[in-house]
């Protein structure tokens, strides 16, 4: 009963357009730590750069973004190299309240948190 509960929230997530795809790189990484449940959890900043047409001109889009992946997708960006470039996946939500910040070592805390539930390793790193 509870796969085919999780199997209808899946579905209906899928259904809310909060996708969001992003080629960038891994510019800085907390280390790994663990929820008190016992889940790996890593929280980094994504730097992205391209070229996009707006209004008809060419306009160079530059971006840093917090995100935060759990689980085994928590261990395989802990290991990803620092600058190497990826096709990140997942949804967009604001920061969780009551989350500790080490206030020394913590990015700002933006509005939005990318939070990464796949990851594609590219074979160049995007120019930024």
């Amino acid at each position: 009963m509870r796969d085919a509960q999780v199997e209808n929230e899946a579905s209906a997530a899928s259904q809310s357009l909060n996708h969001w795809v992003l080629m960038a790189s891994v510019v800085e990484r907390q280390p790994l730590r663990l929820t008190p449940a016992g889940i790996p959890v890593c929280d980094c900043v994504l730097e992205h750069g391209s070229t996009q047409i707006e209004a008809g001109d060419r306009r160079q889009a530059t971006t840093r973004v917090r995100a935060i992946a759990m689980g085994v997708m928590a261990e395989r960006l802990d290991r990803q190299e620092l600058g190497r470039a990826a096709r990140f996946e997942g949804f967009l939500a604001t920061p969780a309240r009551g989350r500790r910040h080490d206030a020394s070592s913590a990015p700002a805390r933006p509005t939005l948190v990318f939070h990464i539930q796949d990851m594609t390793l590219l074979a160049t790193t995007p120019s930024l």
